[in-house]
């Protein structure tokens, strides 16, 4: 199963956009925390925003094909 993390502005209105940051999947993540943790490290927080985890069944997951990693 896979599970990404967006930035999500924390007054969060239906019309607002969440930014995607990182896509993993379960198989291969060795804990959440670790993930969020590395995460946070390389796309830190922006001030007004909030953590949106969502899985592929969620209205935010995005459901396209991302580029490869170099």
């Amino acid at each position: 199963m896979l599970i990404q993390a967006h930035h999500q502005p924390k007054s969060y209105a239906k019309s607002d956009r969440t930014n995607f940051v990182a896509q993993i999947d379960t198989e291969e993540m060795p804990s959440l925390k670790e993930w969020m943790a590395e995460i946070n490290q390389r796309h830190p927080l922006p001030d007004g925003m909030q953590w949106l985890i969502c899985m592929e069944d969620s209205e935010h997951f995005i459901k396209q094909a991302l580029p490869e990693a170099p």
